[in-house]
Formats: structure tokens, C-alpha cells, sequence
């Protein structure tokens, strides 16, 4: 019953101007939701915002799960129902400041996602200990044990020397940087917490090595050398890009003969070892930066052993009683 006047705005016109007012949301977030939009605007950019239908974004949706992926295939559900969640977000704001009367999108079966199975792969300690061997001579060996101690990609290559006590052995994980739209940005990390993580005494000794050689580098190089205070750098100070920090954890790993993982599923590798070593999940989940409820839901698996003790011994103490 609400009247809403006819307005000429293009679909296109309004996402970028919807995009544009997420102050809220970090750089990342906005490119990724551009990216997610971006099938949409090509297909019905150019049209008014007022005339999208359900049966524009029907058809839009069949034809993205039979083509437009990779291999020739379509794209995922999971990419489908992304595109649609945030769509509905969009056209849900555009009908609050009465621009239009439904929000079509809302009205969108989304696909159903995938089984998913377990989160990541994780490496054994004794797969993780021959990395760290394979890697020890290597100019980032801190690096790569602070990833093993988990702190993601984007944390290990935004910390900077102000962030490393080397005498209380801590290391404060409060930046990150990342790829956005092709550009290395920097910014707060992950949900904006900050976390102070007590490391082991041969991470700091790498990095007192790792510090001594940029030091030596910084007077080599004199005035060409790029004084950022990052901790991964190259001999001129120049900060390593994020997918260049992939590339070499993919080529040591092999070199090394390990199993093939993800850089990510070192963390996945952390959470699985620290749960190994009985650590309860509050501590594991602090030290990962999740919430205790993240960190279940996400690593449920680790636990699955657990829940069936449990049960075995509850019925052994019932017994007892009997």
C-alpha cells in the first residue's frame, strides 16, 4: 500500500551508489560484494531499477549454474546463493528509502549449497616439524612459523616491528594486508580485533636473525631502501604481495615432499594440533582470533572423537549404578 513515485534510476546506477555507502564495511568487503553484484549489473545493469522482476533474476540464476564457471560448467550454488543474499541486502535498502515497492530478489529460490565437508586440510605435527626443517634457512623461516602458529596470510605480512616484543616473546596481531580488486591494501584485521599472541622461543629467534639482516640491508642500501617497519620484506624493504606468499608456501611445501594443502589450512593445521595437545576450545579460539562459537562450528570435526568418549563414559558410570 506504500506509493512509489517512477524514477529512471538504472539497476547499475543504484548498486554503485549503494556500494558507495557501506562506510561501515572495510575496502575488501565492498570489492567483494562488486565482484558478487557484478554478473547482475552486466546482465541487467543498464535497466531501471523499478522494472527488475523475479523473472529476470529467475533466468539470471539458471543461466549461472549452467554457465559462466570454471571448466565449462556453471557457477556453484554457493556463488549463486552469495549473489542473490547480497542483491536482496541491496534492493531491501532501495525499498526502506521507497524506491521501489518489492524487493524481487527476496522472492528468489536460492540454490541449495553444496555438502560441504570438513573445513580444510590440516598436516600432521610430524609433517608440520619437516617443513619448519625444510624452511629454516629460508629468509622468511619466521614468517612461515608464525602461519604455523596461526595467524593468516594477511596478518603475517601486516606486522610490523612495533608489533614484535622480542623479550616477552609476544607478537600483537592488529593489521592485515590485502588483495582488493588487484591493489595490496592495508587495514584492521579480521572483524577489527586486536590479539597479543605469546610465541615460542625459536620464532623469536628467527626473528631477531630476520631483524639483524634488515638492519645490515638498510645500511647497504642507504637511501633505496624502503623503510616501512614491516616485518616481511625484501632486501630493499619492499613488501612481499599476498599471492606472492602463497606461491613460495606452495613451492616449499613441494620441494619438501609434503602433502598438497592451502596456505590457509595451516591455520586449519594450528587448531588441529592445539586440540591434539588438549587445549580447550576458549583458548584455542582466542588464540586463532575466533569466538568460542565460531571456532565449534568451524572445526566441529576436531571434535567429533571427543563427543563419542563422552558417551562412553556416561554409560560407564551409569552401569556402575546398576
Amino acid at each position: 500500500g506504500t506509493y512509489v513515485g517512477k524514477r529512471e534510476t538504472t539497476l547499475a546506477e543504484y548498486l554503485d551508489e549503494w556500494l558507495c555507502g557501506l562506510h561501515r564495511q572495510k575496502a575488501k568487503t565492498v570489492m567483494g560484494y562488486r565482484d558478487a553484484l557484478r554478473v547482475v549489473m552486466d546482465a541487467y545493469g543498464t535497466k531501471p531499477l523499478q522494472a527488475l522482476t523475479k523473472r529476470d533474476l529467475d533466468s539470471l540464476v539458471t543461466t549461472m549454474l549452467t554457465t559462466g564457471g570454471r571448466r565449462g560448467m556453471g557457477r556453484s550454488p554457493r556463488t549463486v546463493a552469495l549473489m542473490l543474499t547480497i542483491l536482496s541486502a541491496a534492493l531491501e535498502a532501495a525499498k526502506k528509502e521507497q524506491r521501489i515497492a518489492v524487493n524481487v530478489a527476496a522472492l528468489v529460490a536460492k540454490p541449495q549449497n553444496e555438502v560441504r565437508g570438513q573445513v580444510g586440510e590440516a598436516w600432521t605435527a610430524e609433517q608440520a616439524r619437516k617443513f619448519l626443517t625444510h624452511v629454516s634457512s629460508d629468509r622468511y623461516s619466521a614468517a612461515w612459523r608464525l602461519s604455523l602458529y596461526g595467524l593468516r596470510r594477511g596478518e603475517v605480512l601486516g606486522l610490523s616491528w612495533s608489533d614484535i616484543d622480542l623479550d616477552g616473546e609476544t607478537v600483537r596481531v592488529a593489521t592485515t594486508r590485502v588483495v582488493a580488486g588487484g591493489e595490496v591494501i592495508t587495514s584492521s584485521t579480521k572483524n577489527r580485533k586486536v590479539r597479543t599472541l605469546k610465541v615460542g622461543p625459536e620464532v623469536i629467534a628467527d626473528l631477531r636473525q630476520l631483524k639483524a639482516a634488515q638492519a645490515r640491508e638498510r645500511l647497504a642500501a642507504g637511501k633505496a631502501y624502503a623503510s616501512m617497519g614491516l616485518v616481511v620484506v625484501d632486501e630493499l624493504g619492499v613488501p612481499m604481495r599476498p599471492e606472492r606468499y602463497g606461491n613460495l608456501f606452495q613451492e616449499h611445501a613441494k620441494s619438501a615432499g609434503l602433502p598438497r594443502i592451502r596456505l590457509h589450512d595451516l591455520r586449519h593445521t594450528t587448531a588441529s594440533l592445539l586440540h591434539s595437545l588438549g587445549q580447550p576450545p576458549a583458548a584455542c579460539a582466542k588464540y586463532l582470533g575466533h569466538t568460542t562459537e565460531v571456532y565449534l562450528r568451524t572445526y566441529a570435526h576436531l571434535y567429533a572423537d571427543d563427543e563419542d568418549a563422552t558417551a562412553r563414559g556416561l554409560s560407564a558410570l551409569y552401569k556402575q549404578a546398576l
